[in-house]
């Protein structure tokens, strides 16, 4: 079910981020340091969190724009492989 006011969107993003280190702290050591084999640019669980991490700072950026009445710019995707979130 699809979170339907900011109070059910805030539980439901603070479960699933609980469900998604739980997942993480789950897998063996080398899980976790390990690659994927898989044909994607993310190649490891660092790399996923780098990205997902780098989708939030775009969101959080656009969402503070658009709070402030200020032109948001547009949109821009991380570079692939950019590890610096800033």
């Amino acid at each position: 079910m699809q979170p339907h006011s900011r109070e059910t969107l805030l539980i439901a993003a603070r479960e699933h981020y609980d469900r998604l280190w739980q997942l993480i702290t789950a897998l063996p050591d080398h899980g976790r340091s390990g690659t994927f084999h898989f044909t994607n640019p993310e190649t490891s669980v660092k790399d996923v969190l780098v990205h997902l991490g780098a989708w939030q700072q775009l969101y959080l950026n656009w969402s503070q724009a658009n709070l402030s009445d200020q032109p948001a710019g547009s949109f821009r995707a991380p570079i692939p492989g950019t590890p610096r979130i800033n």
